[in-house]
C-alpha cells in the first residue's frame, strides 16, 4: 500500500509494462483538444505539445516516476471551476440553471489517458465486457447496438419466436447534485 494515498499500486498494462513509452506519451498529447486553456498547473495543451519536441525525456521521466511509484500527485487532482449558466433559461436566479466547468492540469489528462488506455487493453484482454456491450468499447457504437438489436429481432421473428424490448430514459441519471 502506498502511505500517502491509501491506494493499492496498480500496475497493468500492455504486456504487463510498467513503462510509459514514447508512443504512448506522444499519443496522450496529441489526442488532447489544443487549446490554450489551463489547469491549475497553468500549462496548456499546446504548451506541453510544443514542448514534447524539445524535452520528451522530462515529460515521460515524470509520467513514468508517478507510475512506477504508484502515486498521483496531488496538484494533478485539483481542478479550476468556472460557473456557466445553461444556455436558453428565463430564471438564472435557480441553482439549477448554472453547471460548472471544471478544467484539470494538462498532466492529469495525459495521464489519466495513459491509464485509460491501458484499463481497455487490459479489458479486452482478460474478456471484462459482456459481448453485448457497445458503450465504452472501441469499434463499438450506438449504431452498432441497433444493427445487433435488429439482427436479434429479425432473428426471432423469423424463427416465430416472441421478442420484447424495453428502453428506458433516466432523466438526470448522472447528477451529482
Amino acid at each position: 500500500m502506498n502511505a500517502e494515498n491509501n491506494f493499492p499500486r496498480i500496475f497493468i498494462g500492455p504486456r504487463n509494462s510498467g513503462i510509459v513509452s514514447f508512443d504512448a506519451l506522444l499519443s496522450a498529447i496529441f489526442t488532447l483538444k489544443q487549446t490554450n486553456s489551463a489547469g491549475t498547473d497553468l500549462l496548456s495543451a499546446s504548451f506541453i505539445s510544443a514542448s514534447y519536441d524539445c524535452y520528451p525525456q522530462i515529460l515521460l521521466d515524470i509520467l513514468n516516476s508517478a507510475l512506477a511509484n504508484g502515486w498521483y500527485p496531488i496538484p494533478w487532482k485539483a481542478a479550476k471551476i468556472t460557473i456557466i449558466q445553461k444556455p436558453n433559461k428565463t430564471n438564472y436566479e435557480l441553482l439549477e440553471n448554472y453547471r460548472p466547468i471544471s478544467v484539470i492540469p494538462t498532466f492529469s489528462k495525459i495521464f489519466q489517458r495513459i491509464i485509460l488506455s491501458r484499463l481497455k487493453w487490459h479489458a479486452v484482454e482478460e474478456k471484462w465486457f459482456n459481448k453485448g456491450q457497445n458503450g465504452f468499447r472501441e469499434g463499438y457504437s450506438t449504431e452498432s447496438a441497433i444493427h445487433y438489436l435488429v439482427h436479434h429481432i429479425e432473428s426471432h421473428f423469423s424463427k416465430k419466436e416472441f421478442t420484447a424490448c424495453a428502453f428506458i430514459d433516466i432523466k438526470s441519471a448522472f447528477d451529482s447534485a
